[in-house]
């Protein structure tokens, strides 16, 4: 007997299908929910949304949220990142643009473009990225180009490449006109 030729299963779909939300759930701030992407999920495509995403899974495109982007360490991703905080602990091969914090973690193995305010490298990051403050951490592994206006280097870290600080410019009082 197949599912559809159940008389029971026909009704109770037409009336899932026919039923209006209730009153609580759209009173739910849905921008407060976790959007997760579980272990065995792969996609290929654009996810927007205004809550935090986190993954699990292989993920190719782009993500862009209001919230943070959280990438597990069984996470597996190509992708462009825009959100508010980004954590890596798993593989990923990405262009990243946040005015917030970029965290990899002991176990992220990053590679890509990163602009962001704050970066920290507990894990390997190969590629170039412009910041304010950079912090690589213990057994961090660092390969290639950083612009930053300040920069804090653990004795176990491993660095191949080139960091470059770069200072605000300075403006003498006598050099303001009104």
């Amino acid at each position: 007997m197949g599912l559809f030729k159940n008389r029971i299963m026909k009704g109770m779909l037409r009336k899932l299908l026919e039923e209006k939300p209730s009153k609580e759930a759209q009173e739910i701030d849905y921008s407060k929910i976790n959007n997760v992407l579980s272990k065995d999920v792969r996609i290929d495509g654009t996810i927007e949304c205004k809550s935090n995403v986190i993954v699990h899974g292989e993920f190719k495109g782009d993500i862009t949220t209001s919230g943070k982007i959280i990438l597990s360490k069984t996470s597996k991703i190509k992708a462009e990142l825009f959100a508010d905080d980004i954590g890596i602990d798993g593989t990923a091969d990405i262009k990243i643009q946040t005015d917030g914090n970029v965290v990899i973690g002991r176990t992220g193995k990053v590679s890509g473009i990163i602009k962001s305010k704050n970066i920290e490298i507990q894990g390997q990051y190969s590629g170039d990225a412009e910041c304010e403050n950079l912090i690589i951490s213990n057994n961090g592994i660092f390969n290639g180009t950083i612009n930053c206006e300040k920069c804090q280097i653990a004795d176990n870290s491993s660095i191949d490449g080139h960091i470059i600080l770069k200072s605000k410019p300075k403006i003498k009082k006598n050099e303001i006109q009104s």
